[in-house]
């Protein structure tokens, strides 16, 4: 099934290049790290994911 360009709404295309800029992030960090994996709190780090208290989750 293809999409054609005009069937996507803009939020929905602006939604996949964020999502595609996340993922981009988290290759470059991964890339990055001398470590086999991410730990959950760098990706929290790349994703600038923040807890309700306002600091990064832990």
């Amino acid at each position: 099934m293809s999409l054609s360009r005009g069937s996507q709404r803009p939020d929905q295309e602006r939604m996949a290049l964020a999502e595609i800029e996340l993922c981009g992030e988290l290759m470059i960090a991964a890339a990055a790290t001398v470590e086999d994996r991410l730990s959950w709190l760098r990706i929290d780090e790349v994703l600038e994911v923040r807890s309700p208290g306002g600091g990064l989750r832990a």
